[in-house]
């Protein structure tokens, strides 16, 4: 099934899903310079096309942006997926994507970019890492890369700096960048428009 058709099924509000064609974008980016060890990057693009289809359910009202004029409306569809779903993100997500039928790969890969009670990041396998990496460069703005992203985070959910999942984003952004070619803190000048467009014509086996 195409990406495009998935979010429309799942009504996905449109910021959610410019954020995961974009985290892809980014995801993709990493492996078409990387120089570690072997990637799957098929299972790779389409658990970062999927990782946030629960997000939903986190958002806070009153709606802002894109969704401001539809308010009543993706207030509706939040309530039907907190009915159907629960209230914690990224078990939602886990959920939708079974639904959809993704590989056991795809759906390890997305698993592990969850974070443990303590902060902890639960990314062991290479996938994940780059998974986790492209997330924490995209902001609601768009890909403004890590350090902009990783401050957006810091302020938005009061995080000291010194806390372990800030130091657990920081210890996975460096082991990836030990594995490529490329400056990643260069990544927010990189023209990213014509990938994304390609992304959305990507079929989810």
């Amino acid at each position: 099934m195409n990406v495009l058709d998935i979010y429309e099924q799942y009504k996905l509000p449109p910021q959610l899903q410019r954020h995961q064609l974009e985290v892809a974008a980014v995801g993709i980016y990493v492996v078409d310079h990387w120089q570690g060890p072997k990637i799957h990057k098929k299972s790779l693009l389409e658990a970062l096309l999927l990782h946030d289809m629960g997000n939903i359910v986190k958002f806070k009202r009153p709606f802002l942006g894109e969704m401001e004029a539809r308010a009543e409306y993706w207030e509706k569809v939040q309530n039907e997926f907190i009915a159907k779903y629960g209230r914690h993100t990224h078990t939602v997500t886990e959920t939708i994507i079974e639904q959809i039928g993704v590989s056991k790969d795809v759906a390890e890969i997305v698993h592990q970019m969850g974070y443990a009670d303590d902060g902890k990041l639960y990314a062991e396998r290479w996938e994940a890492k780059i998974a986790d990496f492209a997330d924490t460069c995209v902001t609601p703005k768009g890909i403004e890369g890590f350090e902009v992203r990783i401050q957006d985070l810091i302020t938005r959910y009061h995080l000291p700096e010194g806390t372990l999942k800030v130091q657990a984003w920081r210890d996975n952004a460096a082991e990836v960048q030990e594995n490529v070619d490329v400056e990643l803190n260069e990544i927010a000048q990189v023209d990213f428009s014509q990938a994304i467009e390609e992304l959305k014509n990507t079929e989810i086996d």
